[in-house]
């Protein structure tokens, strides 16, 4: 499902852009020596906050833009979950593994939270996972 692709695109994405953000925190952070001399400084030299200031709005928008496009994305994708017949249940759970980005074994456990009346265990989150797969096929859509 294309939707779905995208979405996980756009983490991998997320992802290099908070390593950006952790580098140049790191980067502002760090210590650095101090040159002691009678020469005064250039007045060319660009402020360094000024700059770490303006990098960091800057990749914090295009991850707020992925942001965004994750939930465009996930929309288009729970019209075609709602249009293949798929259950709250069975939606619920793909909303934990594809938007939230959980790994199966939390998405059962919230699962349990959220249904209590089901017993979840990691099989039936694979089995769910197994038959949402299968309606989806039947609709000419693949995950």
């Amino acid at each position: 499902m294309e939707e779905l692709e995208k979405i996980a695109d756009l983490r991998d994405k997320i992802k290099d852009y908070e390593e950006q953000l952790e580098k140049l925190n790191l980067k502002n952070t760090a210590p650095k020596n101090q040159i002691f001399s009678d020469m005064p400084k250039s007045s060319s030299e660009k402020n360094s906050i000024e700059e770490y200031v303006i990098k960091k709005e800057k990749i914090q928008e295009k991850i707020d833009c992925c942001f965004e496009d994750i939930k465009t994305n996930w929309r288009l994708a729970v019209v075609k979950f709602k249009k293949a017949g798929l259950s709250k249940v069975e939606i619920k759970l793909m909303k934990y593994r594809y938007l939230f980005n959980f790994k199966w074994k939390l998405c059962r456990k919230k699962m349990q939270k959220m249904f209590p009346e089901t017993k979840w265990t990691d099989n039936r989150v694979f089995f769910t996972y197994r038959a949402i797969k299968d309606k989806l096929a039947t609709n000419g859509e693949y995950i």
